[in-house]
Order: C-alpha cells, then sequence, then structure tokens
C-alpha cells in the first residue's frame, strides 16, 4: 500500500497520480503499485511541486513495516535506535527563556529531554538472546541450546546457558555445525519446559535483542506453546534489520560477515551463548553508525 499526501499541488501532477492512486480525499492518494512506479511517481512530484509540500508513506519490509518520505516539508524522517519516526520541529523558545547552555526551555523540548532520558534509562538493562536447533523450520524442528547475555549499562553482567533434551538423534549436520552431540544432550540436556522457563525468569520482561529476530524467536514461541509455558512479552531488537536499515554496500548480514566487517574476533560460532556475545558486540558498534 503507497499513500501520497500533497499541497499546492499543480493538476498535472494530479493527474499522473490519478492514473495510478486513488484520490480518497483531496490531496490524498492511495493504493497498490510496485517499487519502479511508486519511485517515478514520487520523482515526478518532487519535480513538479515548485511551493508545494509532499509526504509518501509504503509498505516496506522492516520493523515497523512501513518507511517515509517527504519533500518541501517541516516534518522529516528520522532514525531513532532503529525505529523511523517524524520528527515534528519544536517551538522556539521566547527570548526571555534562552540561556547560555543552548538547552531548550518550551514545554515540548523539556519533554522531549525526558523522553530521551527515559528511553535511556530503559536500555540500560537488556539481554541478548540465541538458539541453536535441530533445523530451520519451528514447525517440524526444535530447540537443543539457548544462551541470554544480560547487558548492564553496556556491560556483561550476568548469563543463562542451557543444552535442551531431545527425543530424537541429531542429524550429522547439526552435530558438524554446532559441536553438540547427542552424548553431550543426553548427559547435560534439561526438559524443554524446565530450559523455557529458565530463560522466561533470566529475562524478566526486559527488552531482548536478537540477530534474525524472527528464527530466535519463532522457535522460542513455537516450542514455549508445545510444552504449555507462558513466554515473555519483550520489546525486540533485530541486529540484522537494524544492520539492513544503518548499512549500505555489504553483500552478506549473517552475523559472522557483519562481525567480519567491523573487525569482531568471531572465535567459536554456532553455540548459542558465544553466538549472545557476538550480538551484543555488533549491537554496539551498530548503535555508533
Amino acid at each position: 500500500m503507497t499513500v501520497i499526501t500533497l499541497s499546492d499541488c499543480p493538476p498535472k501532477v494530479r493527474g499522473d497520480l490519478s492514473k495510478w492512486l486513488c484520490e480518497i480525499s483531496p490531496g490524498v492518494y492511495a493504493g497498490n503499485i510496485n517499487a519502479r512506479v511508486r519511485t517515478e511517481l514520487w520523482a515526478r512530484v518532487c519535480e513538479n511541486l515548485k511551493s508545494g509540500r509532499a509526504t509518501m508513506v509504503y509498505s516496506a519490509r522492516c520493523e515497523q513495516q512501513m518507511k517515509f518520505e517527504v519533500h518541501n516539508a517541516h516534518w522529516e524522517p528520522v532514525d531513532l535506535d532503529g525505529i523511523l519516526l517524524m520528527r515534528r520541529p519544536l517551538p522556539k523558545p521566547h527570548k526571555a527563556e534562552d540561556n547560555s547552555t543552548g538547552a531548550p526551555q518550551s514545554r515540548a523540548g523539556k519533554m522531549l529531554l525526558a523522553r530521551r532520558a527515559e528511553k535511556a534509562r530503559r536500555r540500560d538493562d537488556y539481554v541478548v538472546i540465541d538458539v541453536e536447533t535441530t533445523g530451520l523450520s519451528p514447525e517440524r524442528d526444535g530447540i537443543i541450546e539457548i544462551g541470554a547475555l544480560l547487558i548492564r549499562n553496556g556491560e556483561e553482567a550476568e548469563t543463562f546457558q542451557t543444552l535442551v533434551r531431545r527425543d530424537s538423534p541429531l542429524s550429522a549436520d547439526v552435530v558438524r555445525l554446532t559441536g553438540i552431540t547427542d552424548e553431550m544432550l543426553a548427559a547435560e540436556g534439561i526438559p524443554l519446559s524446565e530450559a523455557i522457563n529458565g530463560l522466561v525468569a533470566f529475562v524478566a520482561n526486559r527488552p531482548i535483542v536478537c540477530h534474525n529476530a524472527d528464527f530466535d524467536c519463532g522457535f522460542l514461541i513455537s516450542e514455549a506453546k508445545r510444552c504449555g509455558v507462558k513466554l515473555f512479552r519483550s520489546s525486540c531488537t533485530d541486529t540484522l534489520a537494524l544492520a539492513r536499515r544503518r548499512m549500505n554496500g555489504v553483500k552478506q548480514y549473517s552475523l559472522g560477515h557483519l562481525c567480519e566487517y567491523f573487525g569482531i574476533d568471531a572465535g567459536e560460532r554456532h553455540r548459542a551463548l558465544p553466538d549472545c556475545k557476538l550480538t551484543f558486540r555488533l549491537f554496539e558498534k551498530l548503535n555508533e553508525i
């Protein structure tokens, strides 16, 4: 779905938009068009819109499922910790309220600073999660290892790691990739419900960070349903999606390739806790961009 809103728009632009989109209200056009048509329409809008303003929102494969474009607008899209928001200019403070520090004195400015401080405080504690599985399908395969890393004030604080007992033998590919064997699961593994409950207690509804969250969270949700455990409801940041938004010219966005790009020593791979530590270091690097 694509929606374009216009003001002070010349008739020829309205005519172009009407060929592809439906005008559902004065200056508001909506419809389903492909990416090529959308790009060409937006280029024509920007080329022919002199003093008018235009805003476009369209569906996209990202966490918010949408993106924005603006032209001659006072509001502008900004990336805030991986979330795309529209920034509205703050009202200018009165001269009498101005001071040497340049800090915003308006009520809106104070509220914005308070929200940023609260967001920064909440971000102090979060949990990085990774799982190792018997395959790629949450419906057919299962978890064999869970790792979690508590980050407090930007430092590794506590860890959680457990192997999960399985009834069926592991494939040779899984053993070769992870180094986990049936003997290890039999000797050290715990029941699935116990492992999920342990993770839930460790997370304690803190925000979580994963690399390729659809994979890890998909398995955790599926396995929690299988064993009748109530999973945590935490906000999740996906470093894979974050990297795709903030980095250009990268051929692959796998954890290993991104760590290599940033010069992070990968060390041991495809074990849950070591991958949590790599994801944490990658997350820190992405937040510097």
